[in-house]
């Protein structure tokens, strides 16, 4: 009889049960953040990552000696279909950012340039080569100069960053991908930064007029 009761498995009572479901309450707490914080670090690391290969693409895109290249774009597909070219990719995930508040409910293009001839539905052709119109109606997340001067220094000549930028004040408004937490900008030596506010005395953003921008 006693080893019978020796055998016998005691169940956990109720402050046992509170003091767990109360470590792991705890736990949640500290550790949701923590893991929040490393997601949106490897998201920005994605971003500048990405802003970085549209730089490259523009200084290969200037640097192929076998045409004439102009330095100067009237819109936004013109540009990107000149990287894209330059560049060697057709990922419309370089010009988006995750998160960016204009892209939420919207359409997301799966290339930039189209790799099919085909009619769209209002009767338009789309031939080999061309931009995209998914892409084309696409609010995106970067923004770049319509024009770049080749004598300024490479180090300090913006060649794109994210969408939003005041050029006057070097601030990103609320409706940018970031808010107003700040913004990438990428420059023509290939290098991105990420400011909070961008030293405007050192680093000339073209004014709105004469950025390329979609979107808020």
């Amino acid at each position: 009889m006693k080893n019978l009761m020796l055998n016998v498995r005691r169940g956990f009572t109720m402050i046992e049960i509170i003091t767990v479901v109360a470590i792991i309450a705890i736990l949640m707490a500290v550790l949701t953040p923590v893991v929040s914080n490393m997601m949106g670090t490897a998201h920005r690391s994605s971003d500048a990552n990405n802003l970085r290969q549209l730089a490259m693409a523009y200084i290969a895109y200037i640097n192929d000696s076998s045409s004439t290249k102009t330095t100067a774009f009237t819109d936004l597909n013109s540009w990107a279909q000149a990287l894209a070219n330059a560049g060697n990719f057709n990922e419309p995930a370089l010009f988006l950012v995750q998160g960016d508040p204009d892209l939420a409910g919207a359409t997301l293009p799966t290339q930039v340039l189209s790799t099919t001839q085909y009619t769209t539905s209002g009767g338009t052709t789309v031939n080999v080569g061309d931009v995209d119109p998914t892409f084309a109606a696409c609010n995106l997340s970067v923004a770049a100069p319509t024009t770049v001067n080749l004598n300024n220094p490479a180090a300090s000549t913006p060649v794109v960053w994210t969408r939003g930028l005041d050029p006057s004040s070097g601030t990103w408004s609320a409706t940018s991908p970031y808010g107003t937490k700040g913004g990438y900008v990428a420059f023509l030596d290939g290098h991105v930064t990420f400011y909070k506010q961008v030293p405007t005395a050192t680093i000339v953003i073209p004014t709105s007029a004469n950025t390329l921008q979609r979107g808020s």
